[in-house]
C-alpha cells in the first residue's frame, strides 16, 4: 500500500471522527452551566489529515513525503494528552480551563497544534473534542571540521518525544585530533528530562558531559506551578563541574583557570490570591563549594584586573516573596516561528528577595543577600512589548579581601518589541545588558559574531559589562516546499564590553549592518529557524562577516538557547 493511499485513508478516518453536522457552541453557551459527558482525545501525527495543506495538495510528491513524516515519527500517546488537560467528565464546563489546557499542551515543544472544541451531548451536555498534531521530534546531526591544525568528526542525535510518551533525550560524541600535538580528545554528552515522572507533576532531569574544558554533571527533580490555580511547588538541584574556565582577549584565549564547583539547591514555594493575581513566597536552601586549587595554564602574562581566585565554601538561605498580574493570555503568529501559534501572557510580575550566608571558612564573615526582579508584557494591537530586570548582590561580604561594603553584584535586564502591522513581515528590536561586578571568582563576558554583533570575529571584544542591540526587520516570503518556509532579513547591531579598569562610554560602541536568510520548518520541535547571516561592521576595522545558526537572534521573553542571551 502506498503512501498515497495510507493519507486519503486518514482523511476518510477523520471525516468519521469529527463530524460537522454537530455546531460548536459559543463562547456565551460555554458559561450556562452544562456538564461535560464526554471527552474524546485524537491525538494527530505530524501531517495530520485535517492540516489544511495536506488537504488540499494535489502532488504526489507531496502526499508520499507527508506519508513518509508520519512513518518515520511515532504519534503522541493518548494519554500524554489526557494528563494535561484540566477538565474531566461530570465537571462544569469553563472556557477558562479549555483555554488553559491547550496553552499547556503546546508547551510541549513536541506539540504543535491543540485545539479543544465542544458539541452538545444532549439536553444539558456537552463533549468536548480534543486534538493535536505533532511536531517531527527526531533530530540528527554530525560534526565534521578541519582546520587550526586539528580534525574533529562526530555526531549527535535528540529525541524530543520518546516512543511517544513525552519523554526527551539527547547524545552527541566527538573526536578532535591535534596534528601538532599528536593527541586526541574525546567529548561525549548525554541528556534525559521526564516532564511527567511516573505519571505525576514532578519533572525530572539529568545531564552528564566530558569535554575539553571539564567533566559536568547535573540533575534536578522538581514539582512546578503547573497551573494558575496550583499552590505549591518546589524541587531540589545538584550541580558538579571540574574543570578549566578560559579566559579570552582579542579573539585569542590568554588563560584557563582550574576550578571544582559543587553546588545544591532546595526550594519550596507557596501561591495564594486569584488565578489573574497572585503572590508567591519562596524559600530556599543553596550550598556553594568553589575550589580553586591548581596552577592556572596561562597563555600570555595578561588576566583581566578583576580576577579573584579563592576557593570557598558557603550555605544560604533567601526568601523571595513576589506579586504577578495577569492581564490576558494571547496567541499571536509570526513573532519567531513564524506561522506556528505562540501563546503570549500579558501582565507584571515583580519580586524581591532577602537572606543572608554563612562561610564554612573562621576568616570569611557572614554576609547579607539582596536582590530584585520585574517583568512586564503587553500586547496593543500589533505591537508586543517584553522587558525584565533582575539584580543581586552580597552585603557586608569581606571573603578576606577588603571588600566590606558589597560584592558580586549581578545585572540583566533585556527590553523586545516587536510589530507585526506590516505585510508579510514582522519588525523586532533587542535591547540586553548584562554586568557582573566584584566577583569573589573569575568572571568574563565576551561580544563578537557568535554573541549577536554578527560584523564581528566571535569574542573579540572582553569585559565584565555587555549590551548588545539588534533590529531586524523578519521578512516572510510565500515561497514554501513541504513543510518548510523561506524567509528574509535585513538587520543592524551594535554593542560592546567595557572592562572592569573603564567607564561606559557610548562612544565605544561597535555596530554592524546586514541582510540574510532563514528556512522556517515549522514542524519541528526543535530548530525551527536555520539562519545564515552576512553583515559589514561600520564602526572599527572594515570588513564583512558570514555567520549562521538554528535558533532566531533573540526570542520574546529571552528563554530559547539564542545568541544574545
Amino acid at each position: 500500500m502506498n503512501g498515497a493511499l495510507v493519507l486519503a485513508m486518514s482523511f476518510f478516518c477523520a471525516s468519521q471522527a469529527f463530524p460537522q453536522q454537530f455546531p460548536a457552541i459559543d463562547s456565551t453557551a460555554l458559561h450556562q452551566g452544562r456538564v461535560i459527558t464526554q471527552v474524546d482525545v485524537v491525538p494527530g501525527d505530524v501531517v495530520p489529515p485535517w492540516w489544511e495543506e495536506a488537504v488540499h495538495t494535489r502532488r504526489r510528491l507531496s502526499r508520499w513525503t507527508y506519508a513518509t513524516l508520519n512513518a518515520l515519527h511515532i504519534k503522541t500517546k493518548p494519554h500524554v494528552v489526557e494528563r494535561e488537560l484540566l477538565f474531566a467528565v461530570g465537571d462544569t464546563l469553563r472556557k477558562k480551563s479549555l483555554d488553559e489546557s491547550e496553552r499547556n499542551l503546546r508547551a510541549y515543544s513536541f506539540i504543535n497544534e491543540a485545539t479543544i472544541e465542544t458539541y452538545p451531548a444532549d439536553s444539558n451536555g456537552v463533549r468536548v473534542l480534543v486534538r493535536t498534531s505533532d511536531n517531527f521530534s527526531l533530530a540528527a546531526g554530525w560534526i565534521s571540521e578541519s582546520g587550526g591544525g586539528s580534525d574533529r568528526i562526530g555526531a549527535l542525535v535528540t529525541e524530543k518525544n520518546l516512543l511517544g510518551f513525552g519523554k526527551e533525550i539527547a547524545a552527541q560524541y566527538e573526536r578532535e585530533r591535534n596534528r601538532s600535538r599528536g593527541t586526541t580528545e574525546t567529548e561525549w554528552l548525554f541528556q534525559y528530562k521526564d516532564p511527567r515522572l511516573i505519571g505525576s507533576r514532578f519533572v525530572f532531569q539529568v545531564s552528564a558531559s566530558r569535554a575539553y574544558l571539564g567533566n559536568e554533571f547535573m540533575t534536578a527533580l522538581a514539582r512546578p506551578f503547573t497551573t494558575t490555580h496550583t499552590r505549591n511547588a518546589g524541587g531540589v538541584e545538584f550541580y558538579h563541574f571540574t574543570g578549566r574556565m578560559r579566559l579570552w582577549r582579542d579573539k585569542v584565549p590568554v588563560a584557563e583557570l582550574p576550578v571544582t564547583t559543587t553546588d545544591t539547591y532546595a526550594w519550596v514555594a507557596h501561591a495564594w490570591g486569584e488565578a489573574a493575581k497572585r503572590t508567591r513566597l519562596q524559600a530556599a536552601l543553596r550550598s556553594r563549594d568553589t575550589r580553586h586549587t591548581d596552577t592556572p595554564l596561562l597563555f600570555a602574562t595578561w588576566l583581566p584586573r578583576d580576577t579573584i581566585r579563592i576557593s570557598r565554601v558557603a550555605y544560604e538561605l533567601s526568601f523571595t516573596m513576589s506579586r504577578q498580574q495577569t492581564r490576558a493570555f494571547h496567541k499571536l503568529r509570526n513573532l519567531d516561528d513564524y506561522d506556528a501559534v505562540e501563546d503570549v501572557e500579558s501582565g507584571t510580575n515583580i519580586g524581591l528577595t532577602t537572606g543572608f550566608g554563612l562561610p564554612s571558612q573562621p576568616t570569611h564573615n557572614p554576609y547579607g543577600l539582596a536582590g530584585a526582579f520585574a517583568e512586564w508584557c503587553t500586547v496593543r494591537g500589533e505591537h508586543v512589548t517584553a522587558a525584565r530586570l533582575q539584580v543581586s548582590t552580597r552585603i557586608a561580604d569581606d571573603q578576606g579581601t577588603g571588600r566590606s561594603a558589597w560584592s558580586n553584584r549581578e545585572v540583566s535586564a533585556f527590553l523586545h518589541h516587536y510589530y507585526t502591522g506590516l505585510p508579510w513581515q514582522t519588525f523586532a528590536f533587542n535591547v540586553n545588558w548584562r554586568s557582573g561586578e566584584r566577583m569573589d571568582g573569575p568572571y568574563q563576558l565576551v561580544l563578537g559574531g557568535d554573541r549577536g554583533l554578527r560584523g564581528y570575529s566571535a569574542n573579540v571584544f572582553e569585559g565584565n559589562r555587555r549590551v548588545v542591540l539588534n533590529a531586524e526587520d523578519r521578512i516572510f516570503s510565500p515561497v514554501r516546499a513541504l513543510v518548510y518556509r523561506l524567509g528574509f532579513v535585513v538587520f543592524a547591531d551594535a554593542g560592546y564590553v567595557w572592562p572592569p579598569n573603564r567607564r561606559v562610554d557610548l562612544r565605544d560602541i561597535r555596530a554592524d549592518i546586514g541582510a540574510g536568510i532563514r528556512v522556517y520548518n515549522n514542524r519541528a520541535a526543535t530548530g525551527r529557524v536555520a539562519r545564515l547571516d552576512i553583515a559589514w561592521n561600520v564602526r572599527g576595522q572594515r570588513g564583512f562577516m558570514i555567520s549562521g545558526g538554528s535558533e532566531q537572534l533573540f526570542d520574546l521573553f529571552n528563554r530559547r538557547p539564542t545568541p544574545t542571551r
